[in-house]
């Protein structure tokens, strides 16, 4: 069953219906004038480096996603670029170089008190260890008091976001990089950065980044006191800057 609402717009209307995911899009969201004769794939069910989906032969079949970027590509595909699988996981599957070097860059500093700009604040990166069996035990203790206080902060800020489809906070799914066959609601490879003045949580974000010049960052709240300040502003300033 497709979803009844835009993936681009979350708006519902006359929709375009991928054959092999559930995604649903408007025509004027992904820049088509007509519907394609024959089978159509979404943008999300192509693969990442050739933009195509045949997957007829052997030497097409897809892979799974990229733990980095989340995209899927052709197993020929990525045998010509470099398939890369780390030796100390060896399930975590990258699709360049690129990718696997941000992954190990921000798994190096996930859990530090990095300093920012300004004197008496740092910044730190969590991520959720739910889907993470590598994550030993006290790592996960740690990991889930830092987002349990992020997501107080979060509530303070924004009323729960209830999703029609799956009837879940989507503020508590991003935080808990939730999986979900629908792309728009899955939230794998999200990560919280939260800006610290001392101990307390003063402005929290959610992030998910694509490569060296592209991430997202779909919500962002700073606790009420430190409003009107410029937090948000040194939170993404020391976004940037990593």
């Amino acid at each position: 069953q497709n979803d009844t609402i835009c993936m681009v717009c979350h708006y519902g209307g006359e929709l375009i219906l991928c054959d092999h995911c559930p995604c649903s899009y408007h025509l004027t969201c992904i820049y088509l004038k007509d519907v394609p004769d024959g089978e159509w794939f979404c943008p999300s069910c192509r693969c990442g480096l050739c933009g195509t989906r045949d997957s007829s032969a052997d030497n097409q079949l897809f892979t799974d996603v990229c733990h980095q970027c989340t995209r899927q590509y052709h197993v020929n595909c990525l045998s010509k670029a470099g398939f890369l699988f780390p030796r100390n996981h060896p399930q975590e599957r990258f699709c360049s170089q690129e990718c696997f070097e941000l992954c190990a860059r921000l798994h190096q500093i996930m859990g530090l008190s990095n300093s920012t700009s300004v004197e008496g604040f740092t910044w730190t990166l969590i991520r959720s260890g739910k889907n993470d069996s590598h994550m030993h035990d006290l790592a996960r203790i740690h990991t889930s008091c830092g987002l349990s206080r992020a997501l107080d902060l979060m509530r303070e800020c924004f009323q729960p976001v209830i999703e029609p489809h799956a009837k879940s906070d989507l503020v508590v799914d991003v935080f808990s990089n939730s999986v979900s066959k629908f792309r728009r609601l899955d939230f794998r490879g999200f990560y919280v950065m939260a800006l610290q003045n001392g101990n307390e949580f003063v402005s929290v974000a959610t992030v998910r980044i694509h490569g060296h010049k592209v991430a997202e960052m779909p919500l962002v709240g700073t606790r009420f006191k430190y409003r009107r300040q410029g937090m948000c502003r040194l939170l993404v300033h020391e976004l940037e800057k990593m």
